[in-house]
């Protein structure tokens, strides 16, 4: 009995998804007519309930636009660029989000980075019905911080829009953050987003909204903002690393402004596999180039939570990729920053964990560590001492770091 009410309850989901598909088949005005995404109602139950619609279409690889409308894809406005690694189970729905979006003019940039699962295979099925999709393939694997750089690099679109190949975005995301990025002339927009655990709904009782880098005076754009609080917290007189959510997705940021922060990081970055930090350490960098921002206050992402990713995780194996992320990050923040305070910073978080550099990192780390500790003893703004205690640290660990200082 219980076994027939599961299939007659799957059997009504299948048919409720196939009615929706043809009735979206009709054009965009059709979509924006059932979903009505007002992001100003009070109502969350209807709106998540929309949102739950467009989420299991997307899951169910429905396709609800008519893709030989898409006449425009030489001229797109946006770039939508999904790093894909090992990626089958999720990527269809991912680019799903996309091609269902209001907006035809779009191109999305797939990176594979060397998958060794049929991803290639799914994407190539993809590229057959939509002429937007472009795929790039990387030689080895580089991680998502090198995939969404050459991903960046080679866009046409007016501006950029990331996603992981595990999210999705939600409909009427793109046409509304152009839109306020055009009419303003905005360098970034960012919008919220929505955490879930994979397959599960959007609760309007259970829901969690991820942390961003947000700032929401007034909705007004705002000029060079400080990170530094984003990525470091103060206790007491101690700066120590802080974990906040600091994305590049959940942003749309102008195509000649990413590639310029690509330019400012420096080709060395890239040699580096980053796992934790690489949205970190392109915000940085963005930050210093852009000239606006503006946070608007609409859903736009749905942000699949992986229990098993490195981010989640702090185990003895994984450990070793942490520890270099932090590295990485604090020397990026160092070179890119440089006033007073924010070089006592990286003073202070280095010193913390300098012994723990010396246990766990490769030599070619290493190497990085004494870099970035000798340019910060030049540093003019460091006290006296403060440079003694860095120097005894160098000392006590000459044996670990088995080079040359």
């Amino acid at each position: 009995m219980k076994f027939y009410i599961n299939i007659k309850y799957i059997f009504y989901i299948f048919i409720s998804l196939i009615i929706l598909s043809s009735k979206f088949k009709k054009g965009n005005s059709d979509h924006n007519h059932y979903f009505n995404l007002d992001e100003d109602s009070k109502n969350k139950t209807l709106l998540f309930e929309k949102y739950n619609n467009y989420l299991n279409i997307c899951r169910n690889g429905i396709l609800i636009n008519d893709l030989n409308n898409n006449n425009n894809f030489l001229k797109p406005k946006i770039s939508a660029i999904i790093p894909v690694y090992n990626a089958n189970k999720t990527i269809k729905r991912a680019v799903r989000s996309i091609q269902n979006q209001n907006m035809n003019e779009i191109e999305i940039i797939l990176v594979d980075d060397y998958s060794n699962d049929n991803s290639i295979n799914i994407i190539s099925e993809l590229m057959i019905e939509d002429k937007r999709i472009r795929l790039i393939k990387n030689k080895k694997n580089h991680g998502t911080l090198y995939s969404r750089s050459i991903g960046a690099i080679n866009a046409k679109g007016k501006y950029i829009a990331a996603l992981d190949n595990d999210d999705l975005f939600l409909y009427g995301i793109f046409e509304k953050s152009y839109r306020e990025a055009r009419y303003n002339n905005i360098d970034i927009i960012e919008f919220s987003g929505l955490q879930i655990c994979n397959n599960c709904t959007i609760n309007v009782n259970k829901i969690r909204i991820p942390y961003y880098l947000r700032f929401k005076e007034n909705n007004l754009e705002i000029n060079q903002p400080n990170l530094s609080s984003f990525f470091y917290n103060k206790n007491n007189d101690t700066y120590l690393y802080d974990f906040k959510d600091v994305f590049v997705w959940g942003k749309l940021i102008k195509t000649n402004i990413y590639q310029k922060s690509l330019k400012l990081l420096g080709k060395e970055i890239f040699e580096y596999n980053t796992y934790l930090t690489e949205d970190k350490i392109l915000t940085v960098s963005l930050f210093q180039v852009a000239k606006s921002f503006k946070f608007i206050d609409i859903y736009g992402i749905i942000y699949v939570e992986n229990p098993n990713s490195i981010c989640h995780s702090w185990t003895k194996t994984k450990r070793k990729s942490i520890m270099a992320d932090f590295l990485l990050f604090s020397i990026v923040f160092f070179k890119l920053k440089k006033n007073r305070e924010e070089v006592r910073i990286v003073m202070e978080d280095l010193k913390i964990r300098f012994n723990e550099y010396c246990d766990i990192l490769d030599d070619k780390y290493k190497k990085l560590l004494i870099k970035l500790y000798n340019d910060v003893l030049k540093c003019s703004y460091i006290k006296d001492k403060d440079k003694r205690q860095l120097i005894n640290l160098i000392n006590i660990n000459k044996n670990k770091l088995l080079i040359k200082l």
